[in-house]
Parts: structure tokens; C-alpha cells; sequence
């Protein structure tokens, strides 16, 4: 666990000093409610992260709950989002075979869901660099 911890503070340094994002811990966050909260400029709730670490076929992070699969750990953070967050929530890796950062927005994880078509390469399949969706954010910020 200490390991994914690290390699999780590594990328969080790395949105707050290459994307210069401030983000917040956010002390509502309980069961599957994200930690990690980016808030606008006037300090309303933009969207929600999760930090993971990418090893081999597997998504690991420390906001997924133990000794549950991937699958379920997702659908549990997917009902919380549709039901009560009402924000964009991101998924974020650092891809070290291509040496970025990458993510998925979690829309996209549940149309796999719906689609009956979820498996980690698939959902790898819906990671983009993130260099694309941080000026985005940045717009909207």
C-alpha cells in the first residue's frame, strides 16, 4: 500500500506544479465519495479525481476499497456520482509506458457498464492524455 500511496502523491504533484490545479481534500468524503475535489474560483466543486496506479492489467488506488474487484469498487463510485455528486469525476494514471498522464472520465466507465462491455483493456481503451483535458478544465476553472 505504501507503494501505490507514493506513486498517488507523485502524481498529485505533478497536477498541482505542471497544471498548476489547487485542489482540496474534501472532509464530506466517506464509503465511495472521492477524496480529491478540484474547486473553481469561486470555490464551488468543479469536479472530483481519483488518483490510481496503473500495474500491468490492474487500477489500483487507495480510495478503492479492499479486496474488492475493480468492477465493483467502479460501479460503487459510478452510483455515488450519478446519484449525489453531480460533477464531472476523473479517473487519473500515470502511464509508464508511454511516460503520461492519462485519464478517463467516468461517464465513459459507465457506458461500458451499460454496454455490458467493462474489462480493464477496454477501459484502458478510454484513457486519453491528459494533456488534452487540462485545458479544458482550465477553461472552465
Amino acid at each position: 500500500m505504501k507503494e501505490i500511496k507514493t506513486i498517488e502523491e507523485e502524481i498529485l504533484l505533478t497536477l498541482k506544479t505542471k497544471y498548476k490545479f489547487k485542489f482540496e481534500n474534501a472532509c464530506f468524503a466517506t464509503g465511495f465519495i472521492p477524496k480529491l475535489i478540484l474547486l473553481d474560483r469561486t470555490r464551488n466543486i468543479h469536479s472530483y479525481f481519483i488518483i490510481c496506479t496503473k500495474k500491468e492489467d490492474r487500477l489500483l488506488s487507495s480510495q478503492f476499497k479492499k479486496n474488492t474487484d475493480l468492477a465493483r469498487n467502479l460501479i460503487s463510485f459510478s452510483k455515488i456520482q450519478f446519484s449525489a455528486l453531480d460533477r464531472p469525476l476523473f479517473l487519473i494514471f500515470m502511464d509508464k509506458e508511454q511516460e503520461r498522464l492519462k485519464t478517463i472520465e467516468f461517464s465513459k466507465v459507465k457506458e461500458l457498464f451499460f454496454q455490458e462491455k467493462f474489462s480493464i483493456r477496454n477501459l484502458f481503451n478510454l484513457a486519453i492524455d491528459f494533456d488534452q483535458v487540462a485545458p479544458l478544465i482550465k477553461q472552465e476553472l
